[in-house]
């Protein structure tokens, strides 16, 4: 983890760093993302409630700004690089943000008294080993109000797809 997180606080806090090279938030991930919480919100049997969602591994605050926060009251933010929680602070509207934690995902545990309507994590789950990912969504799921969810986007790849990247 501490290699990792060197890595990470020695780039800039830019959408291309979160991306990867790439310089813009790509509007169809945008709206599968608001197409998967407004499913959610719509189940009668169990609608997704209103209230702070918890964005982990927050980075600059992409996924704040586009997903979390046109459905949700507030955000908190989980993010233990510095400075790109800054930026997310700096970038995100007045009020947006309730609290963040500058801690990585592994040692993040909810505050008492804190009851999350959805956590989101994206793109961060693969920085974790499997016992610790186990480990986080245990807390995060002690962490929910009644009706929450935890949403994880992350990348997939098939098994041809890793043959050809590893020959």
């Amino acid at each position: 983890y501490g290699r990792s997180l060197a890595y990470w606080a020695a780039r800039p806090p830019t959408v291309s760093t979160m991306l990867g090279g790439l310089d813009d938030v790509h509007a169809a991930d945008v709206a599968a993302s608001l197409a998967f919480i407004d499913a959610l919100r719509s189940d009668a049997a169990r609608p997704l409630p209103d209230g702070v969602a918890l964005d982990c591994g927050a980075g600059i605050g992409r996924v704040s700004a586009s997903v979390l926060l046109p459905r949700f009251e507030a955000v908190d933010l989980v993010e233990p690089v510095a400075a790109f929680a800054e930026q997310a602070v700096a970038a995100l509207p007045p009020g947006g943000v309730r609290r963040t934690r500058a801690v990585g995902l592994q040692e993040w545990e909810p505050a008492a008294g804190d009851a999350y309507a959805a956590v989101w994590a994206q793109w961060v789950l693969g920085h974790l080993t499997d016992t610790d990912v186990v480990g986080l969504l245990a807390r995060c799921a002690a962490g929910l109000r009644p009706g929450g969810a935890i949403g994880v986007k992350d990348n997939t790849a098939d098994a041809a797809d890793c043959g050809r990247w590893l020959s």
